[in-house]
């Protein structure tokens, strides 16, 4: 609503469109939180406030499963902010889902192998029968 009473009166400021893209990162739909981390990009590079964007765009693109471009963001910040906990916290979270979904990648592939060998050995028995 403040976004709409703003635009409607002219070119919304700073602060109401990262309020915006702030509450859209926050939204239980993905196509809400892509709007919300697009929204964010454009303030980030407007320089609006890098430590709170690069921060809800990386929470942004966690949440969208994109864990390579969450921790690029993460990075980026704690090169300007070295100690901000909350940058911290959430790429040591992007960190173990990372490695989970490689193990459990590793795990499929290993599984899928097993299943060829299987089947392999079980057609070489059964030509040579």
């Amino acid at each position: 609503k403040t976004y709409d009473d703003e635009y409607a009166r002219g070119p919304p400021s700073g602060e109401c469109r990262f309020n915006l893209a702030w509450a859209l990162i926050r939204s239980k739909a993905r196509a809400q939180i892509a709007t919300g981390v697009s929204l964010m990009r454009v303030l980030y590079d407007e320089r609006f406030s890098d430590r709170d964007c690069l921060y809800y765009m990386a929470l942004g693109e966690f949440r969208l499963d994109n864990l390579a471009a969450s921790r690029a963001h993460l990075k980026q910040l704690l090169d300007i902010s070295p100690t901000c906990r909350e940058a911290i916290s959430l790429l040591d979270i992007v960190d173990d889902k990372i490695t989970e979904d490689g193990l459990i990648g590793l795990g499929l592939v290993g599984a899928l192998v097993a299943a060829l060998c299987s089947l392999g050995i079980g057609f070489a028995m059964r030509r040579d029968a």
